[in-house]
């Protein structure tokens, strides 16, 4: 017979006071029921806290905890908190305007322990602001052989959808909070760089709301998403070179990485600015021992910034 362990189940919420009722009935109705389901209360100025202290008071296993300031924004920083008093062995994540199918936890649990997994995912139905049905879907497998390198050319885990142990967190110190974007992918990346079991289950277990504060893609504008995906990719690569570099090729480091500067110095018209954009990607391939590789592509940006 399997083991079933304490799940703790981490959701960060403020001012949802309406969405978090489906959320935690979600939660409740689970086929699993050893679980811990921990509650941050990011300062919310509605009913929040009111609504999850009600469920509280018939359900020991929900635990409201109520910052004492508000995060700024940086769902990791709250996710931070849970995870750390946590007393499961296993970490669930589950935003407050998302929902999970009653056999997400059941079904994830055996594929995890069956597999032998350090982390798992699965596929989320989207759904509309005004639908009832799905509208699409997000969360695939990845297709290359190198988790990491897969990783590294596009975001496909859906952070409500992970279950991962807690130790493997704890190794790569949680969520990084100094990021105040894709601060769920940076610590995916990290995960797959050190070699963790990762297993994808195919299977649609919860669905998630697509809110404007909570895409990246409609809180950032164009030129925003280029800087955070710099910065994003430069800590990779800078922090963790031995690791990260080799297990990248050269179109890889192009069109995930370059090619961010060439779209910044493409779209600036003050001319001072690209200068300066052409100089940091040149000092920042040099210190990556890059140079030599994109002799080529460095001569068409420095044109590029010559151009009005």
């Amino acid at each position: 017979m399997k083991k079933q362990p304490l799940i703790s189940i981490v959701t960060p919420v403020f001012n949802r006071e309406k969405l978090i009722v489906e959320c935690i009935r979600s939660v409740q109705e689970q086929e699993y029921q050893n679980y811990e389901h921990i509650i941050i209360d990011d300062c919310s100025t509605d009913d929040t806290t009111t609504v999850i202290e009600s469920f509280a008071k018939t359900d020991a296993r929900i635990i409201l905890v109520k910052s004492l300031t508000n995060s700024g924004a940086k769902p990791g920083k709250v996710r931070n908190i849970g995870i750390k008093m946590a007393k499961g062995e296993l970490i669930a994540f589950l935003d407050s305007d998302d929902i999970w199918e009653k056999e997400k936890l059941s079904k994830q649990l055996d594929f995890f322990q069956t597999n032998d997994l350090d982390f798992s995912y699965h596929p989320l139905a989207r759904l509309g602001a005004n639908s009832d049905g799905p509208t699409s879907f997000w969360g695939r497998d990845c297709f290359q052989k190198d988790f990491f390198r897969g990783l590294f050319l596009s975001n496909f885990i859906p952070t409500c959808s992970v279950l991962v142990k807690k130790k493997a967190l704890e190794d790569v110190n949680f969520f990084d909070e100094s990021l105040k974007y894709s601060e769920d992918y940076f610590l995916w990346l990290l995960l797959s760089l050190k070699n963790y079991k990762i297993g994808f289950l195919g299977d649609v277990l919860g669905s998630f709301r697509r809110s404007n504060h909570g895409n990246i893609n409609t809180v950032l504008n164009k030129k925003e998403k280029h800087e955070n995906n710099i910065t994003l990719k430069e800590r990779i690569l800078f922090d963790y070179k031995r690791e990260s570099i080799p297990r990248l090729s050269k179109s890889d480091l192009f069109y995930k990485y370059i090619y961010y500067y060439y779209e910044l110095i493409k779209t600036e018209k003050n001319q001072a600015v690209k200068r300066e954009l052409f100089i940091k990607v040149v000092d920042k391939l040099f210190e990556l021992n890059l140079t030599p590789l994109f002799i080529a592509e460095l001569e068409f940006l420095a044109q590029l910034r010559k151009n009005d």
